[in-house]
């Protein structure tokens, strides 16, 4: 970024803040201002060496202590100039074969929407510097991509010097080369902004808040150098004096103490070795045994209840009952059954009755009765057999089929199939119950084998389970047996030895509180001793530790010495004494340029971190919220116009479409001050605006710039696969040199090409001639091309009539000729391919028309 030009050197206020902060700001200062660029990091560590034995650390050796004058500043500045734009390849669409070469003071280059001049403006910005940021560019997406690459060769100082850009920002004298588009109004007139352009000597004090910025990273640094982490801490005891003392380690932690408390000695050993042995004798572990016993009894016991009230719960005499009760109607509907078929069978002597074919067959008869829907079936006079149709002569052979009928619709079975069902489900949860009780613990004591003794009344209950449920499982439940389970008698007993051992514990729990006590004062004073015997074996580390602990108070005491607040504010002072008022000398003479004075732009500056920023508002409003699209562009290009005033850099400027929402009169204020600009510095102009590209002509002509400034003019078009064709832009004044081109097409023909291409570009030269036939011959240049005033004296010999005669079709010729040139779009409307045929015969009235004037 290029610098600036203000009528005082910063290095006073950059000395200022030095000799607020020390030697080591001074040297810092020293050594940017001479170098102009970062330091090393070799120098970078010397200023912090010399910061750090400024604040009390002692170097070995010692750094030198040396006289350090305020020092002189020669800012840096350059004078650079574009002097070709070649071989571009890769840049969206442009064609790659173009050249531009640039005038030293002004070149403007002119074409249509999507022809290619920002493709040209974009390669520039990437090299350069602009409000917008933005260098991403693309190549022809409708092809594969290309990497993209670009000659630019340039003069510096004087010296020619070349570029290969390869799509990336190369560092080189360009960089200094400005951008200005349409994109850049928002970011310009945002709430807050960094001035583009660093006003002279104000980068070193970016250089400054940079290394500040380095040598905080280098304190954080320092500060690791001091260990204070102690791991064998972690070996102390809590609550002892020791570990107090280090949970509290400061820089100033008082020594003398720390001396009383990590003195080991002989007798320190030897009461010690004493206490170890007293807490041995404690009789604790008989205490700790006996109530571990009670809490595996007690656990047990709480199972053991639990298992016989579930027991309780699922095997009851209720169940037993219903079960005998099941059995009883059970065996007397199985009777009853059982004389259905089979005793049929017996009276009528019939064989295989007991098969599975003859039940199915029975079933089927019966609902196929069913089906005729005969009421008192068998027994009405006419009804036959349904098995073998033969009449019932026989009165045995009707009361065979009525029986069948009868045992057939029986609910008999369903009801056996319910009441099985009802005692499998008491089988099923019955089976589930736990036969065999055992206690693994002496609740009832140990016997003379060393055995655990089960009580009498858990062996009865064991067997009782174990009978009741066999029966029951086995379908041999017997009436005559009684269902004789106590429960409650079995639950106050197990319930009555749960209280007993609950006691006990509450008992052995009492006697080993008042255990505690005396064992915990012999702890206590057993982890004093073990303490104070590892803190006298790391008296060196806890000492070195109290070093570290004052070097990091030290560090972090002088941490603010690197922060860039106190340099902002002596950015600020220089800005507002050197640069504020400057600058907005220099904004209200643009507006007065631009006839923009009365807009009441608002514009004051602020300091960030050593950076520049500027705020602008109207009447405390955003300017975007009160100014109209042309004011806000008008404004935005104002301010890059003063910054650029202020840039002690001369360095080429690039405006990209910098007139778009302006209208016609602040057009031709902003081209008169462009090309004021260009005796200064080199300016690129890029436009689609014929308006504003009109200007420059008239002001080429002017005696204020004529042979005083160099103009050069493209024009960028398109043949449809490529954009940025590039040709002489300057326009063709003579009505005979697009005459001769038509009569060179006329009298040729196509000579192989496209016969509607062909006549596309007649029509093309017949359409400008038509312009020039109204301006110079029709109106005898009375309003001449880029002149602003008018020659009064010819209007008298303008021929009227004719000009009455021939309006209407030169009209219609115009509008036909516009429809069919190339590159010249009209979505809106509809035109069939031009002929030769057509071209000639316009054109034969054209030159019908010329001669009437």
């Amino acid at each position: 970024m290029s610098t600036t030009n203000t009528q005082r050197e910063l290095i006073d206020y950059l000395w200022e803040w030095a000799e607020s902060k020390g030697y080591w700001a001074k040297l810092l200062v020293q050594k940017i201002s001479t170098s102009q660029s970062s330091l090393s990091q070799t120098e970078k560590e010397n200023v912090f060496n010399y910061y750090i034995q400024e604040i009390g650390f002692e170097l070995k050796p010692p750094l030198p202590i040396l006289e350090i004058l305020k020092p002189s500043f020669i800012p840096i500045a350059k004078e650079v100039s574009l002097t070709k734009l070649s071989e571009i390849k890769g840049v969206n669409r442009l064609a790659e074969d173009q050249e531009m070469v640039f005038s030293p003071n002004i070149t403007v280059v002119y074409g249509n929407n999507g022809v290619g001049k920002t493709g040209y403006s974009r390669v520039l910005k990437a090299q350069g510097y602009s409000f917008d940021n933005n260098i991403n560019i693309l190549s022809n997406v409708h092809n594969k991509e290309t990497s993209q690459s670009a000659k630019i060769d340039f003069i510096s100082d004087g010296n020619s010097s070349s570029i290969n850009w390869q799509g990336t920002n190369l560092q080189s004298d360009l960089n200094t080369v400005s951008v200005f588009n349409s994109d850049c109004v928002n970011i310009s007139l945002s709430n807050t902004r960094e001035l583009l352009v660093t006003p002279k000597g104000f980068y070193l004090f970016s250089l400054i808040k940079n290394e500040l910025v380095a040598l905080n990273s280098m304190h954080a640094q320092q500060l690791s150098r001091y260990p204070i982490t102690l791991e064998w801490k972690a070996q102390l005891k809590e609550g002892t004096q020791q570990k107090k003392y280090l949970d509290s380690l400061t820089h100033d932690s008082d020594k003398k103490k720390f001396e009383e408390i990590s003195i080991f000695t002989q007798e320190n050993l030897a009461d010690l070795k004493e206490k170890e042995d007293s807490l041995k004798n404690l009789n604790k572990k008989a205490l700790e045994a006996n109530l571990k016993t009670n809490n595996f009894i007690l656990v047990e016991l709480a199972n053991i209840i639990a298992s016989v009230k579930h027991t309780q719960s699922n095997l009851v005499k209720t169940d037993w009952n219903k079960i005998i009760v099941y059995n009883e109607d059970l065996k007397k509907l199985a009777k009853e059954t059982q004389s259905g078929i089979a005793g049929i069978a017996e009276i009528y002597g019939l064989s295989k009755f007991d098969t599975e074919q003859f039940s199915d067959f029975l079933k089927s008869a019966d609902e196929y009765i069913k089906l005729l829907s005969k009421e008192n079936y068998p027994n009405n006079p006419e009804d036959t057999c349904v098995y073998c149709k033969q009449s019932f002569s026989d009165e045995a052979a009707r009361k065979l089929v009525d029986n069948y009928s009868k045992i057939l619709n029986d609910t008999k079975q369903a009801e056996i199939v319910k009441i099985n069902k009802l005692k499998e489900e008491i089988i099923q949860y019955v089976s589930l119950i736990k036969e065999q009780i055992e206690f693994h613990h002496p609740v009832f004591g140990i016997s003379e084998s060393y055995n655990i003794i089960q009580p009498q009344e858990i062996i009865d209950f064991n067997r009782k389970v174990k009978l009741f449920k066999s029966h029951i499982i086995n379908n041999t439940v017997d009436a005559k047996l009684d269902f004789d389970i106590n429960y409650v008698l079995l639950i106050d007993l197990l319930e009555k030895k749960q209280t007993e051992f609950s006691e006990s514990k509450a008992k052995t729990t009492k006697a080993l509180t008042n255990l505690e006590s005396a064992e915990a004062k012999l702890k206590k004073e057993i982890n004093e001793l073990n303490d104070r015997h590892i803190l006298s074996l790391k008296k060196s580390e806890v000492v070195q530790c109290i070093s570290n602990l004052l070097a990091i108070k030290t560090l972090n005491d002088n941490k603010n010495q690197f922060n860039t607040l106190s340099l902002s504010a002596k950015t600020t002072q220089a800005r507002d004494e050197l640069v504020a008022q400057d600058f907005q000398d220099k904004f209200l003479a643009e507006l007065i340029g631009f006839r923009k004075q009365h807009l009441g732009v608002n514009i004051s500056f602020f300091s960030q971190q050593g950076n520049s920023k500027i705020r602008q508002n109207v009447a405390s409003h955003d300017i975007n919220m009160v100014l109209s699209e042309g004011e806000q562009k008008t404004i935005a290009l104002c301010e890059f116009l003063t910054e650029l005033q202020l840039d002690a850099t001369i360095a080429p400027v690039v405006f990209d479409d910098p007139v778009s929402s302006l209208d016609h009169n602040i057009m031709q204020d902003v081209a008169k001050r462009l090309v004021d600009l260009s005796k200064e510095r080199q300016v690129v102009i890029f436009t689609h605006n014929v308006i504003f590209y009109n200007s420059f002509f008239g002001l080429e002509k002017h005696a204020l710039y004529k042979d005083k400034v160099e103009f050069k003019f493209y024009r960028v078009s398109t043949n449809g696969s490529n954009t940025g064709i590039l040709s002489d832009g300057i326009p063709i004044n003579k009505l005979k040199t697009y005459t001769t081109k038509l009569n060179v097409i006329c009298n040729n023909g196509t000579n192989g090409r496209e016969e509607n291409e062909v006549a596309a570009e007649g029509y093309a030269y017949i359409r400008s001639g038509l312009e020039l036939l109204v301006s110079n011959n029709i109106f005898l240049e009375i309003v001449g091309r880029y002149r602003n005033n008018i020659m009064m004296t010819k209007f008298p010999t303008v021929k009227g009539d004719m000009i009455e005669k021939h309006k209407a079709e030169i009209d219609s010729m115009f509008g036909r000729a516009s429809g069919f040139i190339r590159a010249h779009s009209h979505p809106e409307e509809h035109h069939s391919p031009p002929t030769m045929d057509d071209l000639k015969s316009d054109y034969e009235r054209f030159k019908e028309i010329q001669k009437d004037f």
